[in-house]
């Protein structure tokens, strides 16, 4: 740290008394969470294989104040249309989580074409929605699949279990975040800005 004059250092004190430093520092925070937001969106787009945009829209960054203290916080997956997986991809371990279904002993995996929409939506809630679908287990334990009764096409792919890849979008974007505004807040406390 640079050394300064007593007349310089009062001017500094007398500053963060008038509570200018913690002004610019909630203004720098509120740029900052927008910059996080907006980078986590992008990082969401990137590692993610975007359907409804959903989850996109639920990313918030905001400024968190209390106590003396200033946080930028990004979250994902709230509010009325909660998006569930967002947890999954974002926090589940960096090894990925496995994910089981309740109440079935078969998560089913859509694999034919007409089971979405142009819009890329299940057309169907549910495997048991399909009309003309039956249960086929190949010989010497292959995969068992759902079948079209008509074509003989597979439909479903069943599993007992699925790993989902860790995908973190928030996380990169807070670190590229951090890596900007922890230098700036160092300068606003020496007051070089």
């Amino acid at each position: 740290m640079a050394r300064i004059t007593l007349e310089e250092f009062h001017e500094r004190i007398g500053k963060i008394s008038r509570g200018q430093f913690l002004r610019e520092l909630h203004i720098m925070a509120l740029d900052y969470a927008a910059q996080a937001e907006s980078l986590s969106k992008a990082h969401a787009g990137l590692k993610l294989q975007t359907r409804s945009g959903r989850l996109k829209a639920s990313i918030s960054g905001r400024v968190r104040k209390g106590r003396g203290r200033t946080a930028v916080v990004l979250t994902a997956g709230g509010g009325p249309d909660e998006v569930k997986y967002a947890r999954t991809h974002e926090q589940d371990g960096r090894e990925g989580t496995t994910k089981t279904i309740k109440g079935s002993p078969w998560l089913t995996i859509p694999v034919h074409p007409s089971l979405k929409t142009r819009g890329g939506d299940q057309r169907y809630a549910s495997a048991r929605d399909v009309p003309g679908l039956s249960f086929h287990m190949p010989r010497g334990g292959g995969q068992p699949v759902l079948i079209n009764w008509d074509t003989s096409e597979v439909w479903y792919v069943l599993r007992r279990q699925v790993k989902i890849p860790s995908r973190p979008f928030m996380r990169p974007a807070m670190d590229e975040v951090e890596a900007r505004w922890v230098p700036e807040v160092r300068a606003l406390l020496q007051g070089v800005t």
